[in-house]
């Protein structure tokens, strides 16, 4: 009995994570700064001469920027469950922020 109703506070907690995550994404977000990294790599998984143009593309602005404000390219799992629905994108005029939920949870 005890172990169920452990069970049972996990999923609610779980639940309740997923809702205020969904909640936090408002229709004003655009796709800037990190994100958009994510899916230029994601656009680029399958194909492996456009992806390592991206890290050289990425690295030439990195180098010259003021400072470094990100890495070359990101761990290639975030962008690689992003390349799952990249085909998606138009359709779903921009729910990928909604899709990268999943992911995390």
């Amino acid at each position: 009995m005890k172990f169920a109703n452990h069970r049972i506070q996990w999923v609610l907690v779980y639940f309740i994570s997923i809702l205020g995550a969904w909640f936090c994404i408002d229709s004003g977000h655009e796709f800037g700064d990190d994100f958009i990294l994510y899916i230029d790599q994601a656009e680029r998984f399958w194909n492996n001469f456009d992806y390592q143009q991206l890290q050289i593309e990425n690295k030439f602005c990195m180098q010259h920027s003021d400072q470094l404000i990100g890495p070359y390219l990101y761990p290639r799992g975030f962008p690689f469950f992003l390349s799952l629905f990249i085909g998606l994108k138009d359709q779903w005029d921009g729910r990928l922020l909604n899709i990268s939920i999943i992911y995390f949870f």
